[in-house]
């Protein structure tokens, strides 16, 4: 997709913007993106940065909107001190191990050993009138991550160690 986009520029584009993620880089943005997709490494997180738009909050929430345009949910998270991070490093797990497609509700997730430990939940979106260009999150849904119940925190350390070896990428 992102060497689509390369070639759009080389052509003569003069702007490139995914319209229903909202989101539009500058034309180096993009060209720096296409050329970090050609990295298999660097595929997927690049995909992620060039369609995926947030933090977008309403009053308590901030969420994400674009993950369907690379195949998976959005997700939300109650708006906090870490809560911008803590929403991008989780997105970026779910596209970087392609782990959306295998998350339960009742799984945790936490950026390292000493971070929030967030419980995830797949709720029905409705931040979207049936009619709105968006319709498609409301399809899918998206993916809640609430701040995980301290009383179980045992349990969760076992299944959130796949998460520890992301760093958030520039």
């Amino acid at each position: 997709m992102l060497l689509f986009v390369a070639e759009a520029f080389k052509l003569g584009a003069l702007a490139i913007k995914g319209e229903s993620s909202g989101i539009a880089h500058g034309k180096l943005r993009w060209l720096e993106l296409s050329e970090r997709s050609k990295e298999p490494e660097n595929q997927l997180s690049s995909l992620y940065r060039a369609w995926v738009r947030l933090p977008i909050s309403d009053d308590s929430k901030l969420y994400s909107v674009g993950m369907h345009l690379i195949g998976m949910k959005d997700a939300e998270i109650n708006n906090g001190d870490s809560s911008i991070d803590d929403l991008d490093m989780f997105l970026l797990y779910l596209v970087v191990d392609l782990a959306e497609p295998n998350i339960k509700n009742g799984q945790t997730f936490s950026k390292d050993n000493e971070s929030t430990v967030y419980t995830i939940k797949g709720i029905d979106c409705n931040r979207y009138e049936s009619d709105d260009f968006f319709i498609i999150h409301t399809v899918c849904g998206h993916l809640q991550v609430h701040q995980h119940n301290q009383n179980s925190q045992g349990n969760a350390k076992k299944r959130r160690a796949c998460c520890w070896r992301y760093v958030r990428s520039q």
